[in-house]
């Protein structure tokens, strides 16, 4: 996860810079899917085992 969010840093601060926009558009759709399906594993339980992270009490 460090990764992805690190990407999406360095990517939108690319993007704002206004260099390299077509590279920096794409690091910025993988850095969001990596960073989303890494959520997405950490809330979803798996084979009737609780998730690690609960979103509703």
């Amino acid at each position: 996860m460090l990764i992805g969010f690190v990407s999406l840093l360095i990517s939108a601060y690319l993007l704002a810079k206004k260099s390299y926009g077509a590279i920096s558009i794409c690091i910025l759709f993988f850095s969001v899917l990596i960073t989303f399906f890494t959520f997405v594993a950490y809330f979803l339980p798996e084979a009737g085992y609780p998730p690690p992270i609960r979103l509703f009490f």
